[in-house]
C-alpha cells in the first residue's frame, strides 16, 4: 500500500490530539515531521489562510533548524510596507522545505470551525490538496464533523466516520468510575451518584470518546464529595472541553520543539 493511499479524512472533531501524541509516540521527530493546526471558529481574524500556513512552515523550521535561514530571507525580501512575507511566498517555503524529509504528517483538527466565509478553508485546501499531489510522502488527516467540508477535493481522501454508541460510553465511565480511588470513594458514600455521573457525562459527550475520557480525567482529581457534584452541575457540553485540552497539549508540543 502506497503512502497516499493511506491517507483518510476523519468526521469526528476533537479526536486530533489524541491522533498526534500518537503520531509523536511512534516516529522519531528528526525524519519525520508532525505539524498541525487546530481549526477554531472563535479565531477567524487570526486563523487567517496566510497565517496558517506560515504556522505549519513554522513547526517545519522548528524540526529543522537549518532552514531558519530562509525565513528570514523571506522577512527581509517582503515587500515595502508589509508586515509579513506574501502568502504565496510562504506557500513555496512550506513546499521546499516538506521535501527534506522522508515523511510528513499533516493533522487539521476541526476544519469545519476553519473560517468558510473569507476564503481561509478553500485556500488552506488547496494547498493541501497540492501537496498531496505532489509530493508522495506528505499524509493528510482531517477531522470535521459530518458532511461539513469538501472531503472529495482530496484525491486519495478515505473518509472514516468514528462514532461511539452511548452503550459502549456508559461501559466505560462504569469502569473509570470503578477504577478511579477518590470517584469510586465518592459513589460508594452515595449510590446514586454512579448513575448521574453516568447519565450526565454520557449526555455531555455527544458520541465522542475523548469528550468522555477529559471529563472523567478531571472529576477522577476532585477531593470532595460536594466538589464532585458541583462539578457534575456545570459539566460543559462538547468542543469546550477538548479545546482547553487542546490548548495544553499545544503549549506542550511548542515546548517540546523548542529543546530539539
Amino acid at each position: 500500500m502506497s503512502i497516499r493511499s493511506l491517507n483518510c479524512i476523519s468526521c469526528l472533531t476533537g479526536i486530533g490530539s489524541s491522533i498526534i501524541d500518537y503520531l509523536f509516540a511512534i516516529h522519531d521527530v528528526l525524519s519525520t515531521a508532525i505539524i498541525y493546526i487546530y481549526c477554531d471558529y472563535k479565531e477567524e481574524g487570526i486563523q487567517t489562510s496566510d497565517n496558517l500556513i506560515a504556522s505549519l512552515a513554522q513547526q517545519l523550521i522548528y524540526t529543522q533548524r537549518k532552514h531558519f535561514g530562509r525565513i528570514l530571507r523571506l522577512y527581509r525580501q517582503r515587500p515595502p510596507g508589509q508586515s509579513k512575507p506574501l502568502e504565496e511566498d510562504t506557500t513555496s517555503l512550506l513546499w521546499s522545505i516538506v521535501e527534506s524529509f522522508k515523511r510528513v504528517f499533516i493533522v487539521i483538527d476541526a476544519l469545519d470551525e476553519c473560517a468558510e466565509t473569507n476564503g481561509t478553508r478553500d485556500a488552506l485546501i488547496k494547498v493541501l490538496t497540492e501537496l498531496q499531489k505532489q509530493n508522495s510522502t506528505v499524509q493528510v488527516l482531517i477531522t470535521s464533523r459530518p458532511k461539513q467540508t469538501a472531503i472529495d477535493r482530496f484525491q486519495y481522501a478515505k473518509p472514516i466516520e468514528f462514532k461511539a454508541n452511548d452503550l459502549d460510553i456508559r461501559k466505560y465511565l462504569e469502569s473509570r468510575i470503578h477504577a478511579e480511588p477518590r470517584v469510586n470513594r465518592h459513589v460508594r458514600a452515595d449510590p446514586p451518584l454512579e448513575k448521574k455521573v453516568i447519565d450526565t457525562i454520557t449526555t455531555k459527550c455527544q458520541d465522542m470518546f475523548l469528550l468522555a475520557r477529559l471529563h472523567m480525567d478531571s472529576l477522577a482529581l476532585i477531593r470532595s464529595l460536594h466538589a464532585l457534584k458541583t462539578a457534575l452541575q456545570s459539566c460543559p457540553r462538547g468542543a469546550s472541553v477538548w479545546r482547553k485540552h487542546i490548548q495544553r497539549r499545544s503549549v506542550a508540543y511548542e515546548g517540546k520543539r523548542k529543546k530539539m
